[in-house]
């Protein structure tokens, strides 16, 4: 026998709402910066002997010869940058589910808010998303700035990014950039640890 407990939660948005998230583009989402391969110093090529003692230049065992780079990029230390932007979203549906449901078996349901949302981007029609928000995370709505600059770390070492939702567009710019200043950052430290010299491409 299963029977619903009410709940006094409302609804963060309702239809014709927008809201707005940091996330990844559809395309050119990221670029991966590798570190100096200690072989060829990344000139690609080494020197070597042939058996009559000719010198020859040869692609560079560790970094070249996998033309699909998989092998350089699981073999060498490097880093990834997002080209993070901010997507906007229209509600256009939402509801609240499984309003503390509790089976026979006292099993309690997590209380989550539906959204479907449409998304825009651009002038180009976007798509439809489900965003699902357990009760739990409804403190990842309009989040204190402040708290996201101290917590920015944590942020993307659990991959939160895109979590994070704004009903004001400013605040949802402010959040994109203190993630940008965030992967600048890493880009920076790994270039003093490498002794690389990229540059934060966005």
């Amino acid at each position: 026998m299963e029977y619903t407990i009410k709940t006094d939660k409302e609804l963060p948005f309702w239809i014709g709402d927008k809201f707005y998230k940091v996330g990844r583009p559809f395309t050119n989402a990221e670029v991966r910066f590798n570190a100096t391969c200690p072989c060829c110093q990344n000139k690609r090529t080494i020197k070597a002997k042939g058996v009559n003692g000719t010198e020859y230049e040869v692609d560079c065992p560790v970094c070249v010869d996998n033309k699909k780079t998989y092998y350089f990029q699981s073999a060498m230390d490097s880093i990834s940058v997002t080209n993070w932007e901010v997507h906007e979203y229209i509600v256009h549906e939402a509801a609240l589910q499984n309003e503390a449901v509790v089976s026979s078996i006292k099993k309690d349901f997590a209380i989550s808010i539906v959204l479907m949302a449409f998304h825009k981007y651009g002038r180009c029609k976007g798509d439809y998303i489900k965003e699902q928000i357990p009760i739990y995370k409804t403190n990842y709505i309009d989040a204190n700035l402040d708290d996201l600059a101290s917590e920015v770390e944590k942020i993307f070492e659990y991959r939160r990014v895109s979590e994070y939702m704004f009903r004001n567009k400013k605040d949802a710019k402010k959040f994109l950039q203190l993630v940008k200043d965030y992967d600048r950052k890493r880009l920076e430290e790994f270039n003093h640890k490498f002794n690389t010299t990229h540059e934060y491409p966005y």
